[in-house]
C-alpha cells in the first residue's frame, strides 16, 4: 500500500512518462517505468505502459510477457488485455488476438478500442461485412471518432462502396482538417475538376494550416495525382517531387534493406541445395502474382478471382514474414535453415493455417498478389511445390513513373526516391533472370500492354496457364465485388482503359534522367 503523499508522487511522475510515451520517446519511458517498477512493484499500470513502449518499437514478443504480467495482476486490466489482442494481430497470431478482443467484449460490451480492434481483425480476414458492423457500433458510442471513421471509410472503400467511404472520410476532415490520411484515401476515387471541392480543399489546408511531414506528404501526393487528371503536369511532379523527398527523408535507412537480403539469398543459393518435393501437394493450387508494384499485378488478381474455381487471397505480407522468420538470422539467410526441411514444413503450415481463417478451400485455385514475392520463389516453390507463378511485366517507364506517384500503404520504402527506384528496378531485373533458369516452366510472365491491347486472348493464356476453363466472367471482372485493398483499387473495378499506356510522355520533360536509366 501507498499513502496519499506517496500516491501524488506516483501520479506526476506517470503524468510525465505518458506526455514523454505521446511524444515518441519510447526508450525513455522504457527506462524510467523499470526504476518505477523496483520502487512500485506489482504495479499493473506499469507492467502495461512497458508493454505499449515495447509494442512500439517493434519488440512484440517482449510486449506480451509484460501485458501479461499486468494482466495477471490486475486481471480486469482490460486496457492491458486491449494491447495484448493487438501484439498478437501484429504477430498475425489472429485466434488469439480475436480471442483478446472478445474477452474485453465479454466484460464490457462497450470498450470503443476493443471494438474498434476487432473490426480491424476482421478486416485483415476479409470478413468485411462483420468489420462494418463493429466500425458502425463504435460510432453508435461515439460519433467523432476520427479511428472508426477511417476504417469505416477504407472497408467501405474495399468492397467498391465509394458513396459510404467518401462520407466517411468527409466526416474525418470535418472534425479535424488536418487528419490528411482521409485525402490519402479520397484522391484515389476522385476524377479532379478545377471545380472540384476537395481539390480546392487541399490547396487551401496546405497553403494555410501548420501541417507536419506526414501530412504534409500526403496532401501533397494527393495533389500530385489532382494536377495530373487536370492535364497540368508542371504542377503535378512538382507536388509529386515535394511528397517523395519529404517522405524519403523519413525512411531513407530502411529504402534498401530488401534489396540487401534478396542479394544475400541469391549468394547462399550458390552453395545451398533447396529441399524439392519434399513436402506433399496441397489440395489446393497455388499461383503468386509477382513483380513491380503497379505493373498489373491487382488487375492480374482481379481477372483470375472472377473464375469460379478462383479464389484472389490478396497481398498476404504473412508469406514474407513466415521467410524471414524461419530462414534467417539477423537479416541474413543462413545455410542450415535453408536446408532444414522442418523450417519449410512449418512455413507451409503455418501458411496454410492463416489463409483457411477466410478461404474454406472451396475453390481449387488460391492467390496471392503480393508483388516482392518475386525475391523468393526458389523458396516458395521448395515450400509448395505445385505453385505456379504469374510474372507482371510493364514498361518501365510506365512503370517505375507509377511507383514514384504512389504514396504506398506499406513499407516500401524505395519508392521515394528515383535512384533508388532504378536500384530496385535493376535488382529486380536480375533476380528474376535468375529465377527463369531453373524455374521457367513454372512462371508465366504477361506483359500489361499486352493484356490491355490483346486482353481476350491473353485472358485466355492466362486462365490455361492455370488449368482453368474460360469463363466470360474473367472478360468482365470489373464487376466482381471482392474486397480490393491496394492502391489500384480504382483500376481493378473499370474495364479495361489504355490512357496508362506511354504515361511517362506526360512527364519525360521534369524525369528525363530518370527515365533514361531505366532499360
Amino acid at each position: 500500500m501507498i499513502d496519499k503523499n506517496q500516491f501524488e508522487v506516483f501520479k506526476t511522475k506517470v503524468d510525465v512518462l505518458l506526455k514523454h510515451y505521446n511524444a515518441g520517446n519510447y526508450i525513455h519511458v522504457l527506462q524510467e517505468t523499470e526504476r518505477l517498477n523496483k520502487k512500485y512493484p506489482q504495479n499493473s499500470f506499469l507492467f502495461n505502459l512497458s508493454g505499449s513502449c515495447l509494442q512500439k518499437i517493434g519488440k512484440l514478443e517482449d510486449s506480451k510477457k509484460f501485458f501479461n504480467f499486468a494482466i495477471k495482476i490486475e486481471k480486469n486490466n482490460l486496457a492491458a488485455l486491449n494491447n495484448l489482442g493487438n501484439s498478437h494481430k501484429l504477430l498475425y497470431e489472429f485466434d488469439e488476438a480475436e480471442d483478446c478482443f472478445k474477452k474485453v467484449l465479454n466484460k464490457n460490451p462497450n470498450h470503443i478500442q476493443s471494438t474498434i480492434n476487432l473490426g480491424s481483425l476482421y478486416y485483415e480476414l476479409n470478413k468485411l461485412n462483420e468489420a462494418i458492423k463493429l466500425f458502425d457500433k463504435a460510432l453508435e458510442l461515439d460519433n467523432n471518432l476520427i479511428l472508426a471513421h477511417y476504417n469505416a471509410g477504407l472497408t467501405h472503400q474495399s468492397l467498391g462502396n465509394t458513396e459510404k467511404a467518401m462520407f466517411h472520410y468527409n466526416k474525418i476532415l470535418n472534425l479535424n482538417p488536418k487528419m490528411t490520411i482521409a485525402d490519402r484515401q479520397m484522391n484515389r476515387m476522385i476524377k479532379y475538376t478545377d471545380e472540384n471541392d476537395h481539390f480546392k480543399n487541399m490547396r487551401e489546408r496546405l497553403d494555410n494550416l501548420d501541417l507536419n511531414q506526414n501530412q504534409k506528404i500526403d496532401i501533397n501526393f494527393a495533389l500530385g495525382k489532382a494536377y495530373e487528371d487536370l492535364k497540368d503536369y508542371k504542377n503535378s511532379y512538382l507536388h509529386l517531387k515535394n511528397g517523395n523527398d519529404l517522405r524519403y527523408k523519413l525512411v531513407k535507412e530502411y529504402s534498401m534493406k530488401d534489396i540487401n537480403l534478396s542479394h544475400d539469398l541469391i549468394k547462399k543459393l550458390e552453395n545451398t541445395k533447396l529441399p524439392l518435393n519434399k513436402i506433399s501437394n496441397n489440395d489446393n493450387k497455388m499461383i503468386f502474382i509477382i513483380g513491380l508494384p503497379r505493373s498489373g499485378t491487382s488487375l492480374v488478381e482481379q481477372i483470375l478471382a472472377s473464375h469460379s474455381k478462383v479464389y484472389g487471397g490478396g497481398e498476404l505480407t504473412i508469406l514474407e514474414l513466415l521467410i524471414k522468420k524461419n530462414l534467417t538470422r539477423e537479416n541474413k539467410f543462413e545455410k542450415d535453415k535453408l536446408e532444414n526441411i522442418d523450417n519449410l514444413k512449418t512455413i507451409n503450415s503455418v501458411f496454410h493455417k492463416h489463409i483457411k481463417r477466410f478461404y474454406n478451400g472451396d475453390k481449387s485455385i488460391f492467390t496471392d498478389k503480393t508483388p516482392q514475392n518475386f525475391m523468393w520463389i526458389g523458396i516458395i516453390k521448395s515450400v509448395f511445390p505445385n505453385a505456379k507463378f504469374i510474372h507482371c511485366e510493364r514498361n518501365p517507364r510506365d512503370n517505375c513513373l507509377s511507383i514514384y506517384k504512389n504514396l504506398f500503404d506499406g513499407d516500401i520504402n524505395w519508392s521515394y526516391n528515383t535512384d533508388t527506384i532504378v536500384q530496385y528496378y535493376k535488382h529486380y531485373k536480375k533476380v528474376m533472370s535468375y529465377w527463369n533458369k531453373d524455374y521457367a516452366s513454372s512462371i508465366y510472365t504477361v506483359k500489361y500492354e499486352n493484356l490491355i491491347s490483346n486482353s481476350e486472348t491473353k485472358i485466355k493464356e492466362l486462365l490455361d496457364f492455370c488449368d482453368v476453363d474460360f469463363e466470360q466472367n474473367c472478360i468482365e471482372f470489373y464487376n466482381n465485388k471482392r474486397p480490393i485493398k491496394t492502391v489500384s483499387i480504382n483500376q481493378a473495378r473499370q474495364p479495361i482503359y489504355k490512357s496508362s499506356i506511354n504515361n511517362n510522355q506526360n512527364f519525360e520533360k521534369y524525369l528525363n534522367n530518370f527515365f533514361n536509366q531505366l532499360k
